[in-house]
């Protein structure tokens, strides 16, 4: 009977254990979008792609002088498709020569790109990004996320999670 006293009361602690990590995780942790990026203030990670549909190459370095919003997304990515509507309404209002506008699929097909793309009219440059290299490089953890760069190609801001026009004409106002 003792056995199975010292049993329970070693599983009655593990259990207090366990819910008290997850409160203090639920209440007290830092929020993953608050969690600052060790890119930031440094250079960039240069990369190019090509846009879809059209095959055009695109290179980071050939946009320097002008501030640079880098989108990582994915089709299947619900917020993803409220945050497109934002990016067209930026691209639209604010792009070249004031501001160069990339938004890379990971973890996603060419056709579910396009498909994308069509369905929600979007004209901004859209690539994908076929091994996740890119994404790697600028240490993406998720869908969606947005690095904001300044003229002389330094990581000025990361945003987890949908960007807002708010964050943008906070973004430009820098430069």
């Amino acid at each position: 009977m003792a056995f199975s006293k010292k049993l329970l009361l070693g599983f009655l602690l593990g259990f207090a254990g366990l819910v008290g990590i997850f409160v203090y995780g639920l209440f007290w942790s830092t929020p993953p979008q608050e969690i600052p990026s060790p890119l930031v203030g440094k250079p960039a990670p240069t990369f190019h792609f090509q846009t879809l549909p059209n095959q055009k190459k695109m290179e980071l370095g050939s946009f320097l002088g002008k501030p640079v919003v880098i989108n990582f997304w994915a089709s299947w990515c619900i917020p993803c498709v409220q945050e497109a509507a934002v990016l067209q309404k930026v691209f639209e209002q604010y792009s070249s020569p004031r501001l160069q506008i990339f938004a890379l699929a990971i973890s996603d097909s060419s056709a579910a790109v396009l498909n994308f793309q069509k369905q929600y009219r979007l004209s901004y440059p859209l690539g994908l990004d076929f091994e996740n290299k890119i994404s790697l490089d600028y240490g993406v953890t998720g869908v969606p996320e947005t690095f904001l760069l300044d003229r002389q190609g330094k990581i000025f801001k990361k945003i987890t999670g949908a960007l807002t026009e708010e964050d943008v004409e906070k973004y430009l106002k820098n430069f």
